[in-house]
């Protein structure tokens, strides 16, 4: 009686560790999925800036634009993608 009690405990306590790492992998991938969609509409987002005449690119809420040059713009776009367009 006792060694069934002492294997149900050990399977138990290994059910409960199985159970938080599925949960954890669970998280990861929501995780990696928000920032993969992120980093799609980033990568949208500069296309369509780098697409548009110089004079056109302005800052916005999510373009980030600095000039450093008079024929130059870096350009950043949510925190995430930067590049430099030289006019």
């Amino acid at each position: 009686m006792v060694e069934v009690l002492i294997a149900l405990s050990i399977l138990g306590i290994a059910f409960l560790s199985i159970i938080q790492l599925v949960t954890l992998g669970l998280r990861v991938v929501q995780t990696n999925e928000t920032n993969t969609r992120n980093l799609f509409l980033a990568q949208e987002l500069m296309e369509e800036t780098i697409a548009k005449d110089f004079d056109q690119i302005v800052t916005n809420g999510t373009v980030i634009v600095t000039t450093i040059a008079t024929n130059l713009k870096e350009i950043e776009v949510m925190g995430l993608l930067k590049t430099t367009i030289a006019k």
